[in-house]
Parts: structure tokens; C-alpha cells; sequence
């Protein structure tokens, strides 16, 4: 692992070093190398809470595979640069899961390593398997089911028309988009609730997304293409042949509940889209983000909303 370390007043002015990173609870020691860990002390210990995870800019830090650790009361911030793409996803996931989810899982394990990187070798795991995020929803609001299936029926923050209620808050589009790269690098989901079944399916479209951006040369161009996409017919539905989930998701009984969540799900992806465009075209009249096309050959859950081979 290489290291640059950033604070307040300090601008520009900064200096890579290497560094042996292990992460324990969510607590990350930095050591000078690897030998270090058992008799030396870290020269730099982070507690990995009230902040926020993020991929960076290559071309504005200069180094490749690189991730930020922002604190949101002290407005530091601490860049680490990985060995690889890999190394780069094992790190924002474990990073960005570990305040809650990590804690529970090692009350009676507090010593064990998770992942130790450095710029040489990767450690294998060692832990017990890392939760994904779930909705907050399923537990802080009472959730409708969507046209008589399993799925939530939640409301949106948006102007698109459909039978989404309308919200001024956050919604299930803005969880979507934050946990989207986190869960992506999961291959299982334990479904909690109707709200985790409308997640997993706009973390699924997001993949869409980001595949027909790759080809969208400015922002203006990709919020057209997934305005076209958004309306596309040849994406599947709960109960439909194509749809990659369907023995977690129960189909709609009727051709009221049929429209009424097909609907909600255009209305859905057509606000998703432009979202995502917001995020992904950070220069408009230039091609999207490459930290967001990265995960275009990404594979949710190791499926995708269509097959294989089908062009959308």
C-alpha cells in the first residue's frame, strides 16, 4: 500500500510513502512495513467512523487505484493507493462496511485480521463473510408492496410521472446509487424486506447503465442514452423468463398488478438515469467517469438483469 495523508491548510503539498495497512474491527493501523505489525508501533491508526469512503481522481492525484478516507467533523482526509483493481474493491468494500456491520460480526473475534494489503502481497481472508449493505428502509418506514409482488413499493424524489409517492427525502434511488459500489463486489444478498428487492434491482440497472455509457461521449449524450434505455422493453420483469431472480422475487398476479410495476419501475430507472448522469459526467462535455465505468463488466450477485449477448 502506498500512502498520502492530507489535512487541513495542507493543499497540494504532500508526499507518498509505503505503508502495510490491517484492518481489525474498524480500526486501520498503518505500519511502515509488513515485519512491523507483530513488534513495531503504526504510524498512523484511523478509527473508521463519521466518514465516508471514496474512489478518486487518477488524474488530478496522479497515481492509479486509489481511494479517499474523508472525516466529516474534522474535514481531514487520508488517500491510500492499492497494488491493483482488486485490491482497490476488497478495500472500499471492507472500508465502507465496516463502522456497523464489522463491529457485530467480531465481538467475539477482535483480533482477527481482515485483509491486510500492501504494495507486494495480498493476505488471504481470514474473517467470517462480510454482510452487503440493506435498505434502511425495510426498517424505518412502513414499506407497500409493489403491484401485489414482494417488491417495495417506495416513494421517489422525482418529476417523472408514475405511481411512485413522492418524497422530498432521500429515497431508494439515492441508496442505490451509495451502496452500488460496495455491494457490487458481493456474489450473495440476504434479503431483509421489499425494500431490499427494489434495491437489488436498481443495483442491477445501474450495471445496465454504466454498459451503455461506455459508449456515450458527453454528458448530453449519455443522459439520451439512458433516457432511450430507461424505456426499453427488452428489460424483464419479476415473473418474466429473463429476469435473473425469480425465485426471490414473486411475479405480479394480475395485468393491473402487471402495469402498476412495470410502471413504477420506468418511472424508477428514468430518475436513476439522470441521476447517475450527474455523478458519472463530472467535466459534461467530456466521456464519463472511468471510477464509475470501471464497474461496467461488474456483476451484481454474479448475474445481470439481461442475458448475456442481448443489446439494449
Amino acid at each position: 500500500m502506498t500512502l498520502f495523508r492530507d489535512g487541513p491548510g495542507r493543499g497540494q503539498d504532500f508526499q507518498w510513502r509505503a505503508g502495510w495497512g490491517v484492518l481489525k474491527a474498524n480500526i486501520m493501523f498503518v505500519y511502515n512495513k509488513m515485519e512491523e505489525e507483530t513488534a513495531g508501533l503504526p504510524f498512523l491508526v484511523l478509527i473508521i467512523e463519521d466518514c465516508f469512503i471514496e474512489l478518486c481522481d487518477e488524474n488530478k492525484i496522479g497515481k492509479d487505484f486509489t481511494f479517499e478516507i474523508k472525516f466529516k467533523s474534522t474535514g481531514r482526509s487520508f488517500i491510500f493507493g492499492a497494488e491493483n483493481f482488486k485490491s482497490l474493491g476488497r478495500w472500499v468494500s471492507l472500508l465502507t462496511i465496516s463502522p456497523i456491520d464489522y463491529i457485530q460480526l467480531s465481538k467475539q473475534s477482535e483480533n482477527t485480521r481482515i485483509d491486510p494489503f500492501s504494495g507486494q502481497r495480498f493476505v488471504k481472508y481470514r474473517q467470517r463473510k462480510m454482510p452487503a449493505y440493506h435498505s434502511k428502509f425495510d426498517t424505518e418506514i412502513k414499506v407497500l408492496p409493489l403491484g401485489n409482488t414482494n417488491m417495495g413499493k417506495l416513494p421517489l424524489r422525482t418529476n417523472f410521472k408514475g405511481p411512485a409517492p413522492h418524497t422530498s427525502q432521500d429515497d431508494i434511488i439515492d441508496e442505490a446509487l451509495a451502496y452500488f459500489k460496495p455491494n457490487i463486489f458481493f456474489r450473495e444478498f440476504e434479503i431483509k424486506g421489499a425494500a431490499d428487492r427494489t434495491m437489488m434491482y436498481l443495483i442491477f440497472y445501474i450495471t445496465e447503465c454504466l454498459r451503455k455509457l461506455q459508449k456515450s461521449p458527453n454528458k448530453i449524450a449519455g443522459q439520451k442514452d439512458l433516457a432511450a434505455l430507461a424505456l426499453s422493453h427488452l428489460l424483464p420483469i419479476p415473473g418474466e423468463n429473463g429476469f435473473p431472480l425469480n425465485s426471490m422475487f414473486k411475479a405480479p398476479q394480475s395485468k393491473a398488478d402487471e402495469d402498476e410495476l412495470r410502471a413504477y419501475l420506468q418511472q424508477a430507472r428514468q430518475e436513476l438515469g439522470a441521476r447517475l448522469c450527474e455523478v458519472a459526467f463530472p467535466e459534461p462535455q467530456e466521456r464519463p467517469s472511468k471510477w464509475w465505468l470501471c464497474f461496467a463488466r461488474r456483476r451484481f450477485m454474479d448475474k445481470g438483469l439481461v442475458g448475456q449477448g442481448v443489446v439494449l
